[in-house]
């Protein structure tokens, strides 16, 4: 395992293992995504980590949320983008094989958020990006804070217990429909329901960072 994913693991955590890779997954593609997210895979399979902040999953599982949130989105470059994480409130983390940066799909506030550099790029790029992404990550960075600045999952764990593979904490109301991102206005609720719901009362909004 190599520096980038060890840095993750350190300030992350174990991972609880919940899905191992399919035969065949590495092979089919072993030219198409970075071989460190590969080789980090291979070693930790699908696992969550910091009790179910973060998730990696299987992209092949969540095409459906880049067709709904991504591709019927005419602000984003057309490229092809895999979802590789998520977190405890239906945040997906995608990357292209193309691009040098990752695109957030925050299904939560109905935005797509990226870096400026988000347009075709060498494919060495993409490989930076996803080390980065790993490297940097931290409890805080994966989590979403509240209105006061304050991050909100370590209450909502203690109120609400760890969200399962197919769960999310959502926000009840929905943030466009009068919900406040609060603890109190949290949720454990099925997250492809969920997600569905939200896609039909919003229209994704690209953000450049």
């Amino acid at each position: 395992m190599n520096l980038f994913y060890e840095m993750f693991l350190k300030s992350m955590g174990c991972g609880v293992r919940y899905e191992e890779l399919p035969p065949g997954f590495l092979e089919k593609y072993r030219d198409i995504l970075p071989k460190g997210l590969l080789d980090f895979w291979q070693d930790e399979g699908w696992s969550s980590y910091a009790d179910g902040l973060l998730w990696t999953i299987n992209p092949e599982e969540y095409s459906w949320l880049v067709e709904e949130w991504v591709d019927t989105s005419p602000e984003v470059p057309p490229l092809t983008y895999y979802a590789f994480a998520r977190n405890a409130y239906g945040e997906f983390y995608c990357l292209s094989p193309n691009a040098s940066c990752i695109l957030t799909i925050s299904c939560p506030t109905g935005l797509l958020i990226a870096s400026k550099k988000l347009k075709k790029n060498p494919r060495n790029e993409c490989e930076q990006a996803v080390q980065s992404f790993f490297a940097m990550g931290s409890k805080k960075r994966f989590d979403l804070s509240d209105t006061n600045g304050t991050p909100m999952f370590p209450a909502a764990l203690k109120k609400l217990g760890p969200v399962g593979v197919n769960e999310v904490y959502g926000f009840v109301p929905l943030i466009t429909l009068g919900g406040e991102t609060e603890v109190t206005y949290l949720e454990k609720v099925r997250m492809d329901v969920h997600i569905d719901i939200l896609r039909q009362t919003m229209n994704p909004i690209l953000q450049l960072l």
